[in-house]
């Protein structure tokens, strides 16, 4: 067996992966398919990525958010959300691995939007592997035959458009994959109160579409106490429950100056900011530039 510890010091890659903010710019997507020499090919580990990984020929060993030890075998697919942390990888030498990775603004724009996927986030924090049929292998083959094509398309007026439909596509399969393997129970059966709480909380970040930048406020929402509240998303997440809004707001702000006509002074408007002058700050403290020069970047991109 491999020692992928040595391998990823060799290749100066380090052997822990803990999700952090990554820069922006990252490319949407990257779809890795030969692992065949797998000491050069583990940056599919990139922080702060939506990981899809499917094992076909061999057996990977990762320990997950650092208390839960997960081997892939083949037919076995990893999920991994943003903010997981993966470390301790082991592998054989005839690993072979069908890898996609989606940018955090990709998976929380999938995501935020739906708070009826919020329970299969909660389900794969704990089951981040499963074993996929015949049918469910057919399914991925067909999804990874369309992101190949993309990854070598020249880009064109809708590519854009179309990669957002494939994304969300994608992420609705696997959701109706993990549906299937969590039983007849009920939700709230499921999950601990806890859970229950915390589920709650996404679910009301989901529908505050960026205009709720307070924990407070959520916490008033939810029956507890701020202090509380940060200790459960911590818990959870390992990350404050400010920046879990910050983050949705961050992305609702580039969403709005990317995908609609509202001007800036409109979009801060809605969003509850006090002031264009607090807006603009705060966008260039979250999204490393100015609302200006985000909508001009991205015109600039679709030309």
């Amino acid at each position: 067996m491999s020692t992928p510890h040595q391998a990823l010091h060799n290749d100066n890659i380090p052997t822990t992966a803990i999700n952090q903010p990554a820069a922006e710019n990252k490319p949407e997507f990257i779809l890795y398919d030969d692992f065949t020499d797998t000491s050069h090919q583990v940056d599919f580990f990139i922080p702060n990525r939506f990981i899809v990984a499917y094992c076909r020929q061999g057996s990977l060993s990762i320990t997950v958010n650092h208390n839960q030890k997960t081997t892939l075998t083949c037919g076995d697919l990893l999920i991994a959300f943003p903010r997981t942390t993966l470390e301790d990888f082991s592998f054989t030498n005839n690993l072979q691995l069908l890898v996609l990775s989606l940018s955090p603004s990709v998976i929380n724009d999938s995501l935020l939007g739906d708070r009826d996927l919020w329970p299969n986030i909660e389900f794969v924090s704990s089951h981040p592997k499963i074993h996929l049929n015949e049918e469910e292998v057919e399914v991925g083959r067909q999804y990874y035959h369309l992101y190949k094509i993309y990854s070598k398309r020249k880009p064109t007026k809708f590519r854009s458009n179309i990669l957002y439909t494939l994304h969300r596509s994608m992420i609705y399969e696997l959701a109706d994959m993990i549906n299937s393997r969590t039983g007849s129970v009920s939700q709230d059966d499921q999950y601990s109160q806890t859970d229950n709480t915390f589920k709650r909380f996404l679910q009301l970040l989901a529908q505050s579409q960026g205009k709720i930048r307070s924990v407070s406020y959520l916490a008033r929402e939810l029956c507890i106490t701020t202090k509380y509240l940060s200790h459960i998303v911590k818990e959870k997440t390992g990350h404050s429950a400010k920046q879990l809004i910050d983050e949705t707001v961050a992305n609702e702000i580039r969403r709005q100056l990317c995908y609609t006509s509202k001007t800036v002074k409109e979009i801060a408007n809605d969003l509850g900011f006090p002031s264009l002058s607090f807006f603009g700050t705060y966008t260039r403290k979250h999204l490393n530039a100015s609302p200006a020069n985000i909508r001009k970047e991205y015109r600039a991109s679709k030309k």
